[in-house]
C-alpha cells in the first residue's frame, strides 16, 4: 500500500508538483497555481479549492495561500479571515496523499468531477 506524500518532480512558486505528467500537464499547473495567486478575496480563494476541476497542486496552493493569510492576521492582531481552517482542510487534504491519488484522474478519490488523465496511473 502507497502512504505518504505524492512524490515531486519540482517546485513551483513554492508548491510541490507531483510526479507521472506530462510537461504540458505541468505547464497547465503552473497557470493554474498562479490563477490561484491572483485571488485577494478569501471566498474567491476557498472556491477555487473547490473546484475539482482544477490542478490538485493549484488547490494545494489556495489553502496554504488560506491558511497563510489566516496567520498573518493573527500575528498581526487583525479580525481573521471568515473561514473555517477545518474546512479548508477537509477540501484539500487528499490531494497530495498518495494513498487517495486517483490513478485514472487528475484529483483526490474524493473528487468526482476532476479531469481525466491522459494516461491511467500503475501500481508499479
Amino acid at each position: 500500500m502507497k502512504t505518504g506524500k505524492i512524490p515531486s518532480v519540482g517546485l513551483y512558486r513554492g508548491q510541490r508538483l507531483h510526479s507521472a505528467q506530462s510537461e504540458a500537464r505541468l505547464q497547465v499547473e503552473r497557470a493554474e497555481i498562479d490563477e490561484g495567486f491572483a485571488l485577494v478575496d478569501i471566498a474567491e480563494l476557498f472556491r477555487f479549492a473547490q473546484n475539482e476541476r482544477k490542478a490538485p497542486e493549484a488547490r494545494l496552493a489556495a489553502g496554504a495561500l488560506i491558511k497563510a493569510r489566516w496567520k498573518l492576521a493573527t500575528d498581526d492582531r487583525r479580525a481573521r479571515p471568515n473561514i473555517d481552517l477545518e474546512l479548508v482542510d477537509a477540501t484539500v487534504g487528499a490531494l497530495d496523499g498518495e494513498y487517495w491519488r486517483s490513478p485514472t484522474h487528475y484529483g483526490s478519490l474524493f473528487d468526482h468531477d476532476a479531469v481525466p488523465r491522459e494516461t491511467p496511473l500503475t501500481d508499479d
